[in-house]
């Protein structure tokens, strides 16, 4: 059998007995320590699937300290085997959560099915923990996206809401063809968010699957245009401008473990953070996209005239390189930004903040993909 087990015994007699029963019923990976002390040490060398453990073990730490010391360091099943069955070594024991606690003398059958039950008790609750793990990572990938959804999109919605309050106002007086295009610019920009939004409750409802997201088909020409379309019409109302500069073919899919959905919310949350971090009328956020030696996904960011923004980088990097998000709460924009940073990180990708010349800023994303028809 393949399951390592290390066996913890200071006599050597009852430890050489105890090997060669574990030998007769086919357990061939196993080990020995004969104090404490070993026994910790072996358990991190020899990272055994299950541990029997004496409880007396000489001079030292006993048997159940040692159990202490393993187990704070690595989830592994034990089984003590032990001439003391009073009350208060059972107390003591059952703090360790052993999974059997064997008398000796002992028989083999005892044992075996002792070291049976543990390991299939052992797998059961490691798959446990795994499916705990992993609907608690979906739970907050879940909440992420919800929160910086809700952040990107106050633009569009708002854009909407001045130019339903502007015609109201107007109502009266407003020319029908000027009235006609901001009807048309509501419809446009409601259209492109209510596409958005369905398209984040069937990740949602996919993310149910699995926390890490599979591999998945999406076209880097449409989730750059549906994202512009999304925030132009409200950044055109405060006098700022997008521009698109790419080669890649609207056919062109590419298959990465960001979908279209996390791709659209990453370059939308990085426009507004770069906008409300600038605050300069006027500009214009020029979008580069282009695929690198075949398998790799680029799309930079730069913002002219970044000013404070651009001379206060070494700080921004450093803040997007921390793991402790909890003290920018209040920072929404650097909060997404850094959301952002981690879901392309998190898929194998990497994300660059730089300063160039003239006080210009840049964010870059890579990601690996490949080449697919679409």
């Amino acid at each position: 059998m393949d399951n390592k087990i290390l066996i913890v015994e200071d006599n050597f007699i009852a430890s050489d007995e105890v090997n060669d029963r574990l030998t007769a019923l086919g357990y061939t990976a196993l080990d020995s320590a004969f104090n404490g002390e070993e026994a910790i040490a072996k358990a991190r060398s020899f990272r055994p699937d299950l541990i029997l453990m004496d409880i007396n073990l000489g001079e030292g730490i006993d048997g159940i300290e040692a159990a202490q010391h393993i187990q704070a360091e690595r989830d592994t099943p034990i089984i003590y085997l032990t001439a003391y069955d009073d009350e208060a070594t059972l107390e003591r024991a059952r703090i360790t959560d052993p999974y059997a606690y064997i008398i000796k003398p002992f028989d083999e059958r005892e044992l075996r099915i002792a070291i049976d039950i543990a390991l299939c008790r052992h797998r059961a609750d490691r798959q446990i923990t795994i499916a705990n793990e992993q609907a608690d990572r979906t739970f907050q990938v879940h909440q992420d996206l919800c929160a910086v959804v809700s952040h990107f999109v106050e633009h569009p919605l708002r854009h909407c809401q001045e130019v339903s309050r502007d015609i109201l106002k107007n109502l009266a007086n407003m020319d029908p063809a000027q009235m006609e295009q901001q009807l048309h610019q509501i419809a446009k920009t409601s259209s492109v968010l209510f596409k958005s939004l369905l398209q984040v409750m069937e990740w949602s409802c996919q993310a149910d699957q699995a926390a890490d997201m599979p591999a998945r088909q999406f076209k880097p020409r449409e989730i750059l245009e549906e994202t512009l379309a999304l925030l132009e019409e409200s950044l055109k109302s405060q006098n700022y401008n997008l521009e698109l500069h790419t080669e890649i073919g609207s056919d062109l899919a590419l298959v990465c473990g960001i979908d279209s959905v996390l791709w659209k919310t990453v370059i939308a949350v990085t426009i507004v953070y770069l906008i409300n971090a600038v605050k300069s009328a006027g500009s214009t956020i020029k979008i580069n996209a282009s695929i690198l030696d075949s398998r790799t996904f680029q799309i930079c960011l730069l913002q002219p005239e970044a000013g404070d923004l651009a001379r206060n980088l070494p700080n921004l990097n450093q803040a997007a390189k921390s793991k402790d998000a909890d003290q920018l709460d209040a920072d929404y924009d650097l909060k997404s930004l850094l959301w952002a940073r981690q879901t392309v990180i998190q898929n194998g990708g990497s994300m660059q903040m730089e300063s160039l010349s003239g006080d210009d800023c840049r964010v870059c994303y890579q990601s690996p993909v490949l080449l697919t028809s679409s």
